[in-house]
C-alpha cells in the first residue's frame, strides 16, 4: 500500500515537470440547470468539467472530459469551441408537467411530482470566448441529458441551455 501511494505521489509531481499549459476556471452556470461550474483545461486540448448543478427542487454532481477546438486564437481573441461527455448523479424534488393530446380541446396538461435519486450520461456542446486582459471567460453551451429518475423512470432531455461566466485563475507553463 505505501508504495502505492509512493508511486501516485511521483506521478502526480511528475505531471507538472512537461511544460505543459494548465488553466483553472471557476464560475456560475445560468440555465436549466444552474449551478457553480469548474474546469481545468490541459494543453488547449482536453479539459474535465466539474458542475455542482442545481434543478427541480434537487442537486447533482456532475463529471464531463471535453475537447477543445481552437476557432480563433491570437494576442486579442480566444474563442473556442468544445464537446464531450460525462456522467451525472444526484437528486430531484420537484414537478414534471406533461402535455397530452386528448379530449375535444386537444391539448391537455397532467403533473406528475418526482422525488428521489437521479443518474444519468450527459453529452455537452458549447462555445467559450476568453478575454485575455482580463481573466474572465464567457461561454455558452448545450447539455442535453438522458438520465434513470427513482430507479423506475428514465427521461431524456434535450433542451439544457446555458450560459456561464468564469474566473480563470492561474495558467502555468
Amino acid at each position: 500500500m505505501r508504495k502505492t501511494i509512493i508511486t501516485l505521489v511521483i506521478i502526480l509531481f511528475s505531471l507538472n515537470m512537461f511544460g505543459q499549459l494548465y488553466e483553472q476556471r471557476l464560475g456560475l452556470r445560468m440555465g436549466y440547470t444552474s449551478g457553480i461550474t469548474g474546469k481545468i483545461i490541459k494543453d488547449r486540448r482536453v479539459a474535465l468539467e466539474g458542475m455542482l448543478g442545481f434543478r427541480k427542487g434537487g442537486m447533482q454532481i456532475y463529471g464531463l472530459i471535453e475537447r477543445q477546438k481552437p476557432l480563433i486564437v491570437d494576442g486579442i481573441h480566444d474563442l473556442q469551441l468544445y464537446f464531450g461527455g460525462g456522467a451525472h448523479i444526484g437528486f430531484v424534488n420537484g414537478i414534471d408537467r406533461y402535455r397530452s393530446f386528448n379530449g375535444p380541446s386537444g391539448v391537455s396538461y397532467y403533473e406528475e411530482r418526482i422525488v428521489g435519486p437521479v443518474m444519468g450520461l450527459d453529452g455537452i456542446f458549447g462555445a467559450e470566448y476568453t478575454l485575455l486582459k482580463v481573466p474572465l471567460t464567457f461561454s455558452v453551451d448545450f447539455k442535453p441529458f438522458v438520465e434513470l429518475q427513482s430507479f423506475y423512470k428514465l427521461k431524456a432531455n434535450f433542451y439544457d441551455v446555458a450560459f456561464s461566466i468564469k474566473y480563470t485563475f492561474r495558467k502555468i507553463k
